[in-house]
């Protein structure tokens, strides 16, 4: 789900984060859900960044090895 900024919802009980556009997201869609997101908030043409920031704060893949391990102890 695309929301006008990034959000939290409650789907059957569980925390799930709406849909952030971003490089790496926009290019696995084809061409055709490209153009919908984008003709949808005009202003991620110029810059994807002008959606706005995660709602939760997002790690790098580097810190996510130890919380991996933290969690397997």
């Amino acid at each position: 789900m695309l929301f006008d900024r990034h959000q939290v919802i409650t789907a059957n009980g569980v925390a799930c984060e709406s849909y952030l556009p971003s490089d790496q997201t926009m290019a696995r869609f084809n061409h055709n859900t490209q153009e919908e997101i984008l003709n949808l908030f005009p202003a991620l043409r110029e810059d994807l960044g002008n959606y706005g920031g995660a709602v939760r704060p997002l790690i790098k893949g580097r810190e996510t090895l130890p919380l991996l391990a933290a969690m397997a102890a």
